[in-house]
């Protein structure tokens, strides 16, 4: 095997960071990710505010480059960033 832990998959939405690339949309992102034996976490267009979403549609959780911005005044909690609140 490739000897990988889990697998990234997207664009799910339009994105800024590859403009040409056609994105999935959460039903196909659904029906890909059940194919996979692995933990797979959508990448594309998505915010911190897409996370619930995303973890509805079964992803593992998100991956972004640019997506957190609009989650700065939100409350991320500390097992997830190792202390009380960011």
């Amino acid at each position: 095997g490739l000897g990988v832990d889990f697998a990234v998959l997207g664009p799910v939405c339009p994105t800024q960071t590859h403009p040409a690339a056609h994105p999935l949309g959460w039903p196909e992102f659904t029906a890909l990710r059940h194919e996979s034996p692995l933990p797979v976490y959508a990448l594309g267009g998505l915010t911190g505010l897409a996370l619930n979403q995303a973890i509805q549609q079964g992803a593992q959780g998100i991956a972004v480059m640019r997506g957190l911005e609009d989650w700065a005044e939100e409350k991320i909690p500390s097992h997830l960033c190792g202390q009380e609140s960011v």
